[in-house]
Order: structure tokens, then C-alpha cells, then sequence
């Protein structure tokens, strides 16, 4: 019995599924020792004297002295975002490693796009413009100047000739 490319992709997606479906499952909402919730906490924060560097690896004196207050907020059951909040008032935002999302923020990624679109659209509508304008009638100006003009410039191309 011969099997066809689709009966191999099924069998390969079962070799594959197969850990899957044996894997314990990870609830979200399963306890988190204190050691875990520091380290959670200590890698969210930027030590202030560094550049973006995260304060679980940091080891400048300040950032031991950070991860000390760390334990002891976590030890007296403050929340993640209650200790973040702290340093952030004590340091200011740049101790953020992944800064606050507000709507602004959703603005400032949208913004360029809307302005390429916009351009986009006025190039567009140009371009539609000028092709316009060459397909139609050309002037005739039969003004005496003109007239005059044309005359001048035909009777010195009879003297060149």
C-alpha cells in the first residue's frame, strides 16, 4: 500500500502532536514562589546607571540595593505592578525596560502609515491630474503677437534656407 503526500503530512503532524498531547498542562494561574516573582520583577527593570541592561543582571551596587527592595516588598505581599510603580516614582519611566502601552502609543505606530497612504493618495491623484491635462486640446493663442511672432520666425527660416 502506497501512501500520498497528504497521508505523509498526516502522519508527520501525529509524530509531531504526539509530545503535545502528553505534555503536562501549565495553568496560568498556578502559585509563583516569591524567588520567581523577584526575578519576574528584577528582569522588567533597567538598572538606572546602565544602559537598558536589566537589573537580574546588572552588578552595580544600585542595582543590588534595587533587587534587596525588591525582596522585601514582595516579602510584605505588595503586587508586581505596585513595586514597578515605586521605582518607577524613585527613578522615573526610564527604568522601564518595556515602557507603560497607552493610546498614544497605538497613535504614534499608526501615524506613519496613515501619512504614506495620504502621500500615496496625493501622488495619485497628480499624477491623474497631469494626464489629464496632456490628453487634452492644446492652446491656440491667434492673439496679433502671436501672429507677428510666427511671421518673424518664418521669414528667418527663409533666410537660413
Amino acid at each position: 500500500m502506497r501512501l500520498s503526500t497528504a497521508g505523509y503530512l498526516f502522519l508527520l503532524m501525529i509524530q509531531i502532536g504526539r509530545p503535545l498531547a502528553t505534555a503536562p498542562a501549565v495553568s496560568a494561574d498556578a502559585p509563583v514562589s516569591p524567588e520567581q516573582r523577584e526575578l519576574r520583577i528584577e528582569r522588567t527593570l533597567a538598572c538606572p546607571q546602565c544602559t537598558d541592561l536589566p537589573l537580574d543582571v546588572c552588578d552595580q551596587d544600585i542595582c543590588s540595593d534595587m533587587r534587596t527592595v525588591i525582596h522585601e516588598q514582595v516579602a510584605q505581599g505588595m503586587s508586581d505592578a505596585a513595586i514597578r510603580q515605586y521605582f518607577v516614582v524613585r527613578y522615573g519611566s526610564r527604568v522601564l525596560l518595556a515602557p507603560e502601552k497607552s493610546p498614544a502609543d497605538l497613535l504614534v505606530w499608526i501615524m506613519p502609515f496613515v501619512g504614506l497612504l495620504a502621500g500615496a493618495a496625493l501622488t495619485l491623484a497628480f499624477l491623474r491630474a497631469a494626464r489629464r491635462t496632456q490628453t487634452s486640446a492644446p492652446v491656440t493663442n491667434d492673439s496679433d503677437e502671436a501672429r507677428r511672432y510666427r511671421g518673424l520666425i518664418e521669414q528667418e527660416v527663409r533666410e537660413i534656407e
